[in-house]
């Protein structure tokens, strides 16, 4: 998969990239949500995993953005986050994001539910 990671933060990028690398997947990354947009469409992005707070848009407010075009209606979206994981479930809920993710569990947890985000996405938008 082409997954792209948001995060301002340099140490948690490189390990969200490396973990994902690790796992098969290319990797682009982003220290800001700008030029998110293009960089998902010029690379044909499969999954987006983004910060929460982000210094120009948090993280849910971008997956919202995604989400109202429809060139972004396919992206699995992770959210990621040391919010507390019920919190940020509430913010994916109304984000339409498809998982959540805390910073502390990014070594086990992030491939699976990246995964899992971008499969959500294809049951999605499939005709019932």
């Amino acid at each position: 998969m082409r997954v792209l990671i948001i995060d301002d933060d340099d140490i948690v990028r490189e390990l969200l990239r490396s973990t994902l690398k690790r796992a098969g997947h290319e990797v682009h990354e982003l220290a800001t949500a700008i030029g998110a947009t293009h960089m998902i469409f010029k690379h044909q992005i499969d999954a987006v995993v983004v910060d929460v707070n982000l210094p120009d848009i948090s993280g849910d407010k971008l997956a919202r953005v995604l989400r109202q075009n429809s060139r972004g209606a396919h992206l699995g979206i992770v959210l990621v986050s040391s919010l507390p994981v019920e919190e940020l479930k509430e913010l994916a809920l109304v984000a339409q994001a498809d998982g959540v993710l805390s910073k502390s569990d990014i070594r086990t947890r992030l491939e699976p539910a990246v995964v899992q985000a971008c499969q959500r996405r294809v049951k999605a938008s499939r005709p019932e």
